[in-house]
């Protein structure tokens, strides 16, 4: 009996030990860790020992020379600040206890958190500008927690030091829960969703537990609807960071399991897994360096396309080889997996997040080769050259204006865009235009014809005024390229790139002054690459373009009215009829009595005021039109309608009749040398011009069309030239008067 009663003890004590070692191991999903244990995971940690400072193996070790401040910044890095605020060290040491049990790396990290903690318990009074940063906050709590979870359950843990960790968890709950530190604005906001809800998961015990998880999910919801398209792309111009918001809604999701957000995330699963390359490569656009695909692992749930990507094809349903997402990012392949290429358009311009001057950019990619790449991330340093180089159009597969790049600005949100993406049988076709420069639009037109593995791109570059044009490609490193003629290339051994009208090109290769031809798949590296640049100028320039993939080569590629004539060197032809973009109309004003414009050829114009149609032409063979117009008076809205040729495509364009009538010449009722006084009348609310000899004294009419001026050195004699300037800048003749 008693030796039952001793087994039945010894059954319930195992039983009592494994729930409560199963509660501790499952705790460990409301952790993350920002670095992984590993065979250096001691190695690292015994440095850090040694009193010096390690955030991430993207930054070397660095070993201050006193006490530290919290303020140190050796790398004049934000990045690295962000990490050391983060206290990303304190991961490090946690890896190393993780690894080899010895408590001395908890040791350390209680007194580095205790260092920190005495500099930084007032987030009003921080020791850098990144120590309470949205990102920061957050990054800290899972250090904080991962640290907390080892040293609790550790032998050298006390009652006092974990209620002091705990206290300052609790602190960075009540601001990560907070709306004064909450960020709407970028990706950070998720970050501080996941801790916080993790915080609450961890801690369910906590008073506010409840409330701040059902905060966090809301706030997540509320995100994921800002940040993503209805067809779940993701609005921050990097697949990187599209992933990484991704695995961060995944992980509120495991803990959350909330349907509304299974279905968020579901939904960007599929678009993620139509931005995948042929070859199962993450595309590098934007702020994205090179980046393995996704585990199955780190989610609860999958779409059975993003299963296919990320298992390579192991698994889930295959992606179609055709893809458009929310007609700013088009992708075109020939296949899956190896021996296969991938053509990736990009229009989307939803923000300035990680975005590039990469406007109907494209990056081609053949048998896991980038042949036409992208420049690459970088880093986050904005005074480093090469990372303000690597954001310019410079460093992107697109046309340049005058040779200058165009700022990353809210003022160019939303002037990009996908103007048609047709997938037939035979061809894929995409159109895209953007008006970023100033006073010009470009058109870019990409052409694929699937059988023939060729694509095809003609880039239109329309203004009032002549422009100097700059076609650029950028070369993928180590793609052997060769010189056949002035126009064409030979790339890896076996894409012949062909340009079809003439230009001069420009060849660079790791450029320095200015800097030209550099590109980086590598956080914080960076190499040389070549770079073709095709130049032209004029009012109207014109690209044409062909990359073929296979020994039928193009031959000629040209347009006749609507129509892309593409002779191939086995001498078959194909004729592709072109979609119709946006008409480009030049500047009407009211005193004009001709409407002038590019459209395609042969197209049929209507313009409209309303619903009224007061002229109507036909553009020539080449796509240029003239129409009588009746005049027009300043400030009105017409619509220029076009319809192709054959009538299966229509567009359209709003252009405002200009002012260019110049107001009548002002009165001048008197003009005293006793009084000083200058008086007279012309248009209400207009500007009046003095001008006597070099000097200009100006004033406004008044709603009666009255001014006055007073000028104290009038003198007798004095001749005046009085005018009037209006709103439009308009100037009427000039009234000459002597002075009485």
């Amino acid at each position: 009996m008693k030796k039952l009663s001793a087994i039945f003890l010894a059954a319930i004590m195992l039983f009592f030990t494994t729930i409560h070692s199963f509660a501790e191991v499952n705790k460990e999903i409301y952790l993350t860790k920002r670095s992984q244990v590993s065979n250096d995971s001691a190695a690292i940690a015994d440095r850090i020992l040694g009193g010096e400072l390690y955030v991430s193996p993207t930054y070397s070790f660095y070993k201050p020379t006193k006490k530290i401040t919290w303020k140190e910044d050796p790398f004049h890095s934000t990045t690295w600040r962000l990490y050391y605020q983060s206290l990303d060290t304190l991961s490090f040491l946690t890896n190393a206890y993780e690894k080899t049990n010895d408590t001395k790396y908890l040791l350390y990290g209680l007194n580095l958190i205790k260092s920190f903690w005495s500099v930084n318990s007032n987030p009003a009074k921080p020791s850098d500008y990144y120590t309470y940063n949205a990102h920061t906050i957050a990054n800290r709590t899972n250090n904080l927690m991962y640290f907390y979870h080892y040293y609790a359950n550790s032998s050298v843990a006390t009652q006092t030091n974990e209620d002091y960790i705990k206290n300052i968890l609790r602190l960075h709950g009540s601001l990560l829960n907070s709306s004064k530190y909450y960020d709407t604005k970028t990706n950070y906001g998720y970050f501080q969703d996941r801790a916080l809800i993790q915080f609450a998961a961890y801690f369910p015990e906590e008073a506010t537990s409840s409330i701040w998880r059902v905060n966090a999910l809301n706030r997540t919801k509320a995100h994921i609807k800002k940040d993503f398209t209805v067809d779940g792309l993701h609005k921050e111009h990097s697949p990187q960071y599209f992933d990484v918001v991704m695995t961060l809604i995944g992980d509120i999701n495991k803990i959350a399991n909330d349907r509304d957000l299974t279905n968020l995330l579901l939904k960007a699963q599929n678009a993620f897994a139509k931005l995948v390359l042929s070859d199962f490569s993450v595309p590098r656009l934007g702020d994205t360096d090179f980046r393995y695909l996704p585990r199955p692992s780190q989610y609860s749930v999958l779409d059975p396309e993003f299963e296919y990507v990320i298992t390579k094809g192991k698994s889930g349903v295959q992606p179609p080889l055709v893809s458009n997402l929310s007609n700013a990012v088009a992708v075109i392949r020939d296949g899956w997996g190896v021996n296969t290429s991938s053509l990736l358009f990009t229009a989307s311009n939803f923000s300035t997040s990680h975005k590039h001057a990469d406007d109907l950019s494209f990056i081609y990619s053949q048998n896991g080769k980038e042949i036409f790449t992208d420049g690459g991330k970088y880093n986050y340093n904005t005074s480093d050259p090469y990372q303000k180089y690597l954001r310019t159009t410079f460093a992107h597969n697109v046309v340049t204006i005058d040779g200058k790049s165009y700022p990353i600005s809210v003022s160019n949100v939303g002037k990009s865009k996908m103007t048609n993406f047709i997938d037939s049988p035979e061809s894929v076709i995409i159109t895209g235009e953007h008006t970023i420069y100033s006073g010009v639009r470009v058109y870019r037109t990409i052409v694929y014809l699937k059988e023939n593995k060729v694509t095809l791109i003609q880039d239109e570059i329309l203004s009032n005024t002549s422009h100097k044009t700059e076609q650029i490609f950028n070369i993928g490193q180590g793609i052997e390229n060769s010189k056949i003629d002035p126009s064409t290339f030979l790339l890896n051994q076996s894409i012949m790139f062909k340009q079809h009208n003439s230009s001069s090109v420009k060849e660079y290769f790791g450029q320095k002054t200015p800097i030209r031809g550099f590109a980086s798949t590598v956080f914080n590296s960076i190499y040389p690459i070549k770079q073709l640049d095709f130049q032209s100028s004029g009012k109207n320039v014109q690209y044409f373009t062909s990359i073929s993939n296979n020994a039928n080569s193009v031959m000629n590629f040209s347009l006749n009215e609507d129509s892309y004539k593409i002779d191939m060197s086995d001498g078959t032809s194909f004729n592709v009829i072109k979609p119709l973009g946006t008409p480009y109309v030049y500047n009407v004003s009211d005193q004009d009595k001709v409407l002038k414009g590019f459209t395609q050829g042969g197209a049929l114009i209507s313009v409209m005021d309303g619903t009224k149609l007061i002229a109507s032409g036909q553009a020539d063979l080449t796509g240029n039109f003239m129409i009588s117009l009746p005049l027009q008076k300043a400030g009105k809205k017409l619509n220029i309608v076009v319809t192709s040729k054959n009538k299966q495509y229509k567009n359209s364009a709003v252009t405002v009749v200009l002012d260019k009538t110049p107001p009548s010449t002002p009165t001048v009722k008197t003009a005293s040398s006793k009084t000083k006084i200058v008086s007279g009348t012309t248009e209400k609310y207009i500007s009046v011009l003095a001008k006597n000899g070099s000097k200009t004294y100006t004033t406004t009419s008044d709603k009666y069309g009255n001014y006055q001026l007073k000028i104290l050195d009038l003198k007798k004699g004095f001749t005046l030239s009085v005018s009037a300037k209006d709103s439009a800048g308009n100037i009427s003749k000039a009234k000459l008067v002597k002075v009485n």
